[in-house]
């Protein structure tokens, strides 16, 4: 199993199953998320290196939930103290087959130096 923690915010049960079981083939173990409001009480729980983002979901849609969590990055950015020495850089966005469209965020952890 690969170390990188994964998240995927995906509301169809059926496409959650089949993205978790192509994940595992590749030696990943995702977490599931069906809306950009567990996607953001996710990351409150614990950080990701990676976020699959569906862009069609109820509640809180997967551009919304992009826009909050760049939004909180920046504040972690500017903070008091703040234990990063960079943001968590958006490394792709990608529009496969629609439904489901996805956005991928991609975040890197900084190591801090202390």
């Amino acid at each position: 199993m690969r170390a990188e923690r994964v998240l995927l915010a995906e509301d169809n049960a059926v496409n959650q199953k089949v993205a978790v079981s192509m994940l595992a083939k590749l030696g990943y173990r995702a977490d599931v998320a069906a809306n950009g409001l567990e996607v953001l009480a996710a990351l409150e729980r614990q950080t990701y290196d990676i976020v699959l983002m569906d862009v069609h979901m109820p509640e809180m849609d997967g551009l919304e939930a992009t826009r909050q969590i760049r939004g909180r990055q920046k504040d972690l950015m500017r903070g008091p103290g703040s234990s990063r020495s960079r943001p968590m850089p958006c490394r792709a966005t990608a529009r496969f087959a629609s439904p489901p469209a996805w956005t991928i965020i991609s975040a890197s952890r900084s190591r801090s130096t202390n």
